[in-house]
């Protein structure tokens, strides 16, 4: 259940385009940092969101002034990616690549506020438990709208998820489905009395990967293949391998 909160009372006004059928816009994409805390200084946002001290901090604001669109986001981000057996969420903005010469930024929380005056639905990330939905509404407005204000918000934020997690390789839906998948095969491996070495998982993931893109399977050119497919690893997977390998084995 989401956990809600009460803002300062303002006045309740009929909700026009709460959640406007059609894509986020593209000027949404072009993020102002409020903040940029860099790695091993203090932050009050660190304490508030348990994010550790060797992280940079980013504290974003995302979209065109309010008057233009009926929502806006805030986001707190942090690079290098901590330790997680949660789905991280990134994201991927050309301004901050280019300004801080960081590829992304895992998102830790973000926010998006409704065209209604205080109302706002949050999604808070942890790296080892479950994340926590969060709808603030001011005790003036009807509180029997919670569903629908609740439902438009957490919409418009998977909406931004969704956004932010590219294509995954090989025609996986996502980065996190590919990775999961060789988490898997490195478990496969173990329950075999196999060693999960990187060319070895390459080599049970190859014919999967012919399978899914409805390829023929050629032995005579397994050994290209392999060294491809390990490539494709290396370069998709959000650890280096020796951790990767140690997630795996720490995961039920």
């Amino acid at each position: 259940m989401p956990r809600q909160s009460s803002r300062t009372p303002c006045q309740a006004r009929p909700s026009q385009g709460l959640v406007p059928n059609r894509p986020l816009p593209e000027m949404l994409w072009e993020p102002k940092v409020v903040q940029h805390t860099p790695k091993d200084k203090p932050d009050p946002r660190r304490a508030t969101f348990d994010i550790p001290l060797n992280e940079d901090l980013f504290w974003l604001h995302l979209g065109p002034p309010r008057s233009w669109t009926p929502y806006m986001f805030d986001v707190a981000g942090t690079f290098p990616a901590h330790e997680a057996t949660r789905e991280r969420f990134r994201l991927d903005f050309d301004k901050i690549r280019h300004a801080y010469s960081l590829p992304y930024i895992v998102v830790w929380y973000r926010r998006v506020y409704l065209d209604e005056p205080g109302v706002s639905v949050a999604i808070r990330w942890y790296p080892h438990r479950e994340e926590q939905v969060e709808l603030v509404l001011p005790s003036k407005l009807p509180h029997k709208h919670a569903t629908r204000y609740f439902t438009a918000g957490l919409r418009l934020l998977r909406d931004l998820e969704n956004r932010g997690r590219p294509p995954g390789p090989a025609g996986y839906e996502d980065a996190q489905e590919f990775e999961d998948e060789v988490l898997h095969l490195i478990q496969t491996a173990d329950r075999h009395g196999q060693t999960p070495t990187q060319r070895h998982i390459a080599s049970l993931l190859h014919p999967i990967l012919v399978t899914r893109n409805g390829a023929t399977y050629s032995a005579a050119s397994v050994d290209i293949n392999i060294d491809s497919t390990a490539h494709l690893i290396r370069d998709h997977i959000s650890m280096p391998w020796r951790e990767l390998v140690r997630k795996a084995r720490q995961s039920p």
